[in-house]
């Protein structure tokens, strides 16, 4: 999964740390107006006004601590407010089945708020966590209903797998067992898994969730997809299997698997992101090795929120240390339909149809969705 490298998707933390004192609010709204668009918000969603934090001297930090104690997420100190974080969420709107799915998001970030954070760190923690969250599950909608148009009902669950896989890549990204490698290699081929395909959907849809350009996918692009994830999900049972995560028998097992990870090479603290979403996903008990990657890839977005959000409250002047990665708008996105991306395009049609072909020709092995 660490050959995932051109998946990286900006997240919203870089550009909010990227910008200067008076285009952070400037870029809250604007996300807020993509969110409201897209449909991500109810009907009568009340738009914050805090203009007064536009006068705030300091950093980004300050201006988001100011934007956090006036919508009540910080006490005067930077400290966590829950009860009035809730009453302002509750008074965004009327409907209240999304203001009950928003307390439960903030719910979910207080649960991975790490007990060591400064309490003056803790608002400004839960209210970027919160903002990252809502925006990060607009993006899936977003993709999916973006798919959806295109091909039907079945690129809903394309596009929520992509921006999943997507969006969880800070942890993947940033583990490498090579012990593993060969394993990884051999599946790879076994199951015509095409990496190209998989890493150009992520630079389109880095673009399509964090930039104003536009996207040009067609069904075709969708269903090479849609296969590629099929083939990456059997990649990783295979690999599972290939290195005793998975035993001959098909059971899980979770003390081989921290073996594993713990031989893995990568930060400290991504491994203890890694572990903790390894435990999680143990407590929920998979019946099955593709509930285990199910849950797997379902919690890395959020862990990832969870990473860039302390990554903010820690360390407010200074840019995450994960590398970007991608190609610098390479991907399929934005270019029209001319010249080298035809090309392109053209050439992946036909592998594939060679790998269609070379499928046809010995029996298939079911891979079930991630």
């Amino acid at each position: 999964m660490a050959l995932f490298g051109r998946l990286w998707v900006l997240p919203v933390l870089l550009a909010l740390l990227a910008a200067t004192k008076g285009e952070v609010l400037e870029m809250l709204d604007d996300t807020l107006e993509t969110m409201r668009v897209a449909g991500c918000l109810p009907d009568d969603y009340v738009s914050l006004e805090l203009p007064s934090c536009e006068q705030v001297n300091g950093g980004v930090y300050d201006k988001i601590l100011c934007v956090a104690k006036s919508a009540g997420f910080a006490n005067e100190s930077g400290s966590y407010n829950a009860e009035t974080a809730t009453t302002f969420i509750g008074s965004l709107s009327s409907d209240e089945q999304w203001v009950e799915a928003t307390k439960a998001t903030l719910n979910s970030c207080s649960s991975m708020m790490s007990d060591e954070l400064p309490d003056n760190r803790q608002g400004v923690f839960m209210f970027a966590c919160l903002v990252m969250s809502l925006k990060f599950q607009c993006n899936a909608k977003r993709t999916g209903d973006a798919m959806q148009s295109i091909i039907g009902t079945e690129g809903q669950s394309i596009g929520q797998a992509l921006a999943y896989i997507a969006e969880g890549y800070c942890v993947t990204g940033g583990l490498k067992n090579p012990d593993s490698i060969d394993e990884w290699t051999a599946c790879s081929e076994q199951n015509s898994l095409d990496l190209e395909v998989l890493a150009e959907a992520g630079e389109a849809y880095k673009k399509f969730a964090y930039t104003s350009e536009e996207v040009d996918i067609d069904a075709d692009d969708i269903n090479a997809l849609s296969d590629q994830l099929d083939n990456f999900n059997a990649t990783i049972h295979c690999t599972m299997t290939a290195i005793g995560d998975i035993t001959a028998d098909g059971e899980l097992d979770f003390d081989r698997m921290r073996e594993n990870l713990n031989t893995s090479k990568g930060k400290d603290y991504i491994k203890k992101t890694a572990a903790g979403v390894l435990d999680f996903c143990q407590g929920m008990s998979p019946a099955t090795p593709n509930d285990y990657v199910t849950c797997w890839f379902g919690s890395l977005p959020h862990a990832c929120i969870s990473l860039q959000a302390h990554g903010l409250v820690l360390a407010p002047e200074k840019k995450p240390s994960c590398p970007a990665g991608g190609r610098g708008g390479r991907g399929r996105g934005g270019r029209g339909r001319g010249g080298r991306t035809q090309r392109r395009r053209n050439q992946r049609r036909r592998n594939q149809r060679r790998r269609n072909q070379r499928r046809r020709q010995r029996p298939q092995q079911p891979a079930e969705e991630i």
